[in-house]
């Protein structure tokens, strides 16, 4: 077993071993951008005394050389790199497992970790999974004592609480959602790429859909119409959503790999015609209510980010307030609430493949170019930032073509 979770004092002269009660184990198993993000909060979080077994694969250079300066900071966290889960030695007791390898290989991540050790928590990075049938296999093979959720950490920040809470006091019939990136940007100080092996629908609807299921809970899509924009740059998709017991809704998304600037914004209008919007591309945004400016909760200021926050409700931590509880963070973080989201995104992605492929045979330009990028790269992507050259997608474009 990987270290300890207890240390020696003096107590009235005499050495005893005194356990740390919030110690935990955790394991991180990814090696990319986002797991160097996870590795910080991590040592942030645990206490003196916790063991942090990192698994990562191809990144695993990296993050041995974060370890060196952990290792320096924190001589009380015990932390262990490792490239291979086979490497893991004698296998401790899980309290967390968080899962933030390439997006195809969650599954085979998440059933190897409970195979191993089964964890008393498992968090899967989103999107969850490469389908809603592998998502629904997961689910399976977290049964109890495990449980899984997904990190959809969006759902926990306090201005998207305070955006939903003015949402639910009216239906909601019509919203606008954009989620728009760059193809690189600077994110925290690091180089950040689209995640190009990762088909768009699931890489960014699906987050969406993370965010609107707080104002329209319960709603399904009954039909989605995309349009690529002629400069290439990004999709609009017009869907229709009902519910049983609410009325219908209309929802246009935008969505970009490849856009001039960063772009998170929502707008919302009632059936008493209220008009709500956040943009909040820059954290915690800017909220409006009929053009009126709302402050976004102060509390945003001085506490504990969503993704801090939400990792301590699962290691059973004590948060540093109250603003949104333990409980509520883990009900809004499970799996079985955010499962809807792939299969919202799998429609969408089978809408938007359908309009590529006709794209393929009638646009020129831009808008073709787009319809290639989108419908082709996901399978010629040898990582999640390896986006092919052209020449490669144009081909595979022709062999399309053909009916090859």
């Amino acid at each position: 077993m990987i270290g300890n979770t207890s240390s020696e004092v003096m107590c009235r002269g005499v050495l005893v071993t005194a356990v740390n009660s919030d110690s935990r184990t955790v394991l991180l198993r990814g090696g990319g951008r986002w797991s160097i993000v996870l590795a910080r909060v991590l040592t942030d979080v645990l206490v003196d005394g916790s063991r942090f077994i990192w698994v990562a694969g191809k990144g695993t250079h990296a993050a041995r050389r974060f370890a060196e300066g952990v290792t320096g900071a924190r001589p009380g966290l015990e932390l262990t790199v490792c490239e291979a889960l086979a490497e893991v030695d004698g296998w401790p007791e899980l309290d967390l497992a968080i899962v933030a390898s390439a997006t195809p290989q969650h599954e085979v991540d998440v059933a190897a970790i409970v195979r191993l050790c089964s964890p008393k928590r498992v968090l899967v990075e989103k999107p969850m999974a490469s389908n809603p049938e592998a998502a629904a296999r997961m689910i399976e093979i977290c049964k109890a004592p495990v449980e899984l959720f997904v990190n959809y950490e969006f759902r926990a920040t306090s201005y998207i609480q305070q955006f939903a809470a003015l949402c639910a006091r009216d239906d909601v019939l019509e919203m606008e959602a954009s989620w728009c990136d760059p193809a690189e940007e600077q994110r925290g100080g690091a180089a950040k790429s689209a995640n190009w092996a990762t088909h768009i629908a699931l890489d960014q609807a699906s987050h969406i859909w993370s965010i609107v299921d707080l104002f329209l809970p319960g709603v399904r899509v009954t039909s989605a119409t995309p349009k690529f924009h002629i400069d290439g740059r990004g999709l609009t998709i017009d869907c229709e959503l009902e519910a049983n017991s609410r009325p219908s809704a209309n929802l246009t998304l935008t969505i970009s790999r490849n856009a001039y600037r960063r772009e998170r914004r929502l707008t919302a209008r009632t059936r008493r015609d209220r008009k709500l919007a956040i943009d909040y591309a820059v954290e915690p945004g800017t909220i409006t209510v009929n053009d009126e400016v709302l402050s976004t909760r102060e509390e945003w200021q001085s506490a504990e980010r969503p993704l801090a926050r939400s990792i301590r409700a699962l290691l059973d931590l004590t948060l540093p307030d109250d603003t949104l509880g333990a409980e509520a963070l883990r009900e809004l973080l499970s799996a079985s609430r955010c499962a809807d989201a792939m299969e919202f995104a799998e429609y969408i992605r089978r809408c938007i493949d359908l309009e590529a492929k006709a794209l393929l045979l009638t646009a020129s330009g831009l808008q073709r170019n787009l319809a290639r990028e989108v419908l082709l790269t996901p399978h010629h992507a040898t990582s999640s930032f390896d986006r092919p050259d052209d020449a490669t997608l144009e081909r595979s474009a022709q062999k399309f073509i053909r009916g090859e």
